[in-house]
């Protein structure tokens, strides 16, 4: 306020001028300091009007800025997934439609003209459901994944290919999680999850350029950091530094070092002539018999100060060293990983097959062969699989050794994928790599859908179990003798345990019917994939065809491609079809059988297309239902943000903005006070020393 203490009177008139200029103008600043908050309607215009205020309205505007991000990320996610449910929707709609002309195709008489002439309305939805997997919304390309600045599906030859990759573009919820806004490659439009799955370990060993990264280690845990100690016949340990060691053969140079650094010292041979190598998947050292009447020479090796490096190059077990000596040379097994710069060399499944052969691909209506007998490395194999322009990737399996053939490219049945042996190398079956082999996987026959046998049958009137109502199916040797067999499905595990089964139970049939058990037999073979029933042409009898007659209803003579197979008479054999081949399953996969059995008339293929499409709209609908569960997500985050907003706001104008009326009063009384400050400085400036003299 402009008053002024008592006792000031008697005081020179420049300091009380002082004293009243002062006065006066802090009532003037905060006269201006009120005017500025009726003015811009904020108490807290700077932090100096109020440090602890200013800080908290600094923390919310941080949060209000964050939120209002969140919730632009949030409405650009809701367009997204409003896009997306708007197409998989439509999708839904022309699958809706397919899968009605198949239901009408089967269940009402057609004719080959009229079925073939729904062949064109079913590349119309074809078309339709590639534009609407290339369709663009408001976050790129709806199907693209996470790269959705291109259109992911493509023609590719007689397929579709589909080049969408990860899991979608990821939009921020602000809450310590995201979403999705974009669909990947496993979709109901685009999954690209055909392969054919390795089905034998390759045993990788150890070279010298062996990555200590790509080592599961003796333990393994793979290889870790820090030195390792070596002991010599039990003299001081010697530190090896394994400090940027990159490969094994880093590893085998240090210890090879540290050993004739030894013998340097002591003057001794402890080193053979195979010094410090690699024996498969162990580090072997060549230790030299001591001379006679000395004590054998033995090199043990321990971690340094707890690092669990020499565990994990097999130089120590869990009960200690592991010593080397003239008779022991072997470490543990450090298990190498398989890896597309492996030599070929390297691979203990192929030890005695070098080199490779060639291989026959079928894919898109195209056969390639593919010659690897150049094939250094794993990565020459991948190029030359990859290079046949089929659409292919080869990857290695990341949980075993094992190989595998990626299929990009949605097809019909008749084109998928197939890998066989191209002579009698046996190439594809040494690398895992045939979809037709003893390891394959009954279920995944048929694309997925296996092999089906009848088991626990009964007689209708008894009650009793009938065997000869599980029989599946009869094969009719050329002679006219049949063979009943009757699989389990403790048999259809895989192809050769099927294969076995049929073996068995055809050479009984013979021994019953009077025949060497040799004269007929049933094998994969070599060339085309399929089971092969061949039978000895010179025995008497034996020239009519081989033929395969289903029973009880099973489908597994259908199933195993053995009713129409093929027979060649001059080598006696029947070969069954390839019921091993693989493709993407997904929408265009059944649209694409739909057509072709229309094409061909074929009533089976035609039911068989509905069922896929039944699967196909299931697929559908279950990604609109997790399209719309992450868009209801988003609106819940929408609401409870703007809840959070308008809390933030008013606590926010509570501390910063100005309170009007109690602002206006102050100005009031400011103004006040200031006309009495002049009127009591104006008044003590007119007085005199007259005026105190009495």
């Amino acid at each position: 306020m402009s008053s002024f203490p008592a006792g000031i009177t008697r005081v020179p008139n420049l300091m009380l001028s002082q004293l009243t200029v002062g006065r006066l103008g802090r009532t003037g600043v905060e006269m201006a300091r009120v005017q500025e908050q009726l003015a811009t309607g904020l108490r807290v215009n700077r932090p100096s009007d109020d440090a602890v205020g200013a800080a908290i309205i600094a923390e919310l505007n941080a949060r209000l800025g964050r939120a209002e991000q969140t919730k632009r990320n949030l409405q650009h996610a809701d367009s997204a997934l409003a896009e997306a449910d708007s197409a998989l929707n439509e999708a839904y709609e022309l699958l809706l439609q397919a899968k009605s002309i198949a239901g009408d195709q089967v269940n009402f008489p057609s004719s080959a003209d009229e079925r073939a002439a729904q062949d064109r309305i079913i590349d119309s939805i074809i078309t339709g459901l590639v534009h609407i997997g290339n369709r663009r919304g408001v976050a790129g390309h709806i199907f693209g994944g996470s790269n959705p600045t291109s259109p992911p599906i493509e023609q590719f030859l007689t397929g579709f290919r589909f080049k969408g990759e990860g899991q979608g573009l990821l939009t921020d919820l602000g809450v310590g999680s995201s979403i999705p806004i974009t669909l990947g490659p496993e979709n109901a439009l685009g999954s690209v999850s055909a392969r054919v799955n390795g089905t034998r370990d390759l045993e990788p060993g150890l070279t010298t350029d062996t990555r200590l990264a790509d080592m599961h280690g003796a333990r393994g845990l793979g290889v870790g950091d820090g030195p390792i100690a070596l002991k010599i016949n039990g003299a001081d340990p010697i530190t090896i530094d394994l400090a940027n060691a990159d490969t094994i053969g880093d590893v085998l140079k240090r210890i090879e070092a540290a050993i004739k650094r030894y013998e340097t010292d002591n003057e001794i041979d402890v080193l053979g002539p195979g010094g410090v190598s690699l024996d498969g998947r162990s580090i072997s050292i060549d230790v030299l018999p001591a001379p006679a009447g000395e004590p054998a020479y033995e090199l043990a090796f321990s971690g340094v100060g707890g690092a669990k490096a020499a565990a994990d190059l097999g130089l120590e077990g869990e009960s200690g060293p592991v010593v080397f000596d003239a008779a022991s040379a072997l470490g543990l097994e450090t298990s190498p990983r398989l890896t597309m710069t492996t030599p070929l060399a390297a691979l203990g499944a192929l030890e005695d097959d070098l080199p490779l052969g060639t291989i026959r691909l079928r894919s898109l209506g195209r056969t390639a062969l593919v010659d690897l007998s150049n094939a250094q490395s794993l990565q020459d194999v991948a190029k030359a699989i990859e290079g046949t322009g089929l659409g292919l990737r080869v990857r290695i399996d990341p949980e075993t050794d094992r190989l595998m053939v990626v299929s990009e490219v949605s097809s019909s049945r008749g084109q998928a994928l197939s890998i066989e042996d191209a002579d009698d190398s046996l190439t594809a079956g040494l690398l895992g790599i045939r979809s037709f082999d003893h390891q394959t996987k009954a279920a995944d026959l048929n694309f997925g859908r296996g092999v089906s046998v009848v088991s626990g049958a009964t007689h209708p009137d008894t009650g009793a179990a009938d065997p000869l109502r599980d029989i599946d199916f009869l094969i009719h040797l050329g002679d006219g003798t049949p063979i009943a067999i009757n699989l389990s499905p403790s048999d259809t595990a895989t192809v050769g345990s099927i294969a076995s089964a049929i073996q068995a139970q055809l050479e009984q049939g013979l021994i019953e019917a009077g025949h060497d058990p040799a004269v007929a037999r049933v094998e994969l073979g070599t060339g085309p994939n399929g089971l092969r029933i061949v039978q000895d042409t010179t025995t008497a009898g034996m020239d009519a065809a081989i033929r395969v007659e289903a029973k009880n209803n099973s489908s597994a003579a259908y199933d195993l491609g053995l009713v129409g197979g093929e027979y060649d008479p001059g080598d006696g054999v029947l070969r069954g079809a390839d019921v091993s081949k693989v493709r993407p399953e997904n929408a265009l996969t059944a649209l694409m059988d739909l057509r072709e059995a229309l094409m061909a008339n074929d009533t089976a293929g035609i039911t068989f297309a509905g069922e896929r499409l039944e699967r196909a709209l299931s697929d559908v609908a279950d990604a609109r239902g997790v399209a719309g569960a992450h868009a209801r997500r988003v609106d819940s985050e929408l609401w409870h943000l703007e809840d959070r907003r308008v809390v933030d706001e008013t606590l926010r104008s509570d501390i910063r903005d100005t309170d009007f009326t109690k602002a206006a009063t102050r100005m009031a009384m400011l103004q006040t006070q200031l006309q009495a400050g002049y009127q009591s400085t104006a008044s003590m400036q007119n007085l005199s020393l007259l005026d105190f003299l009495g």
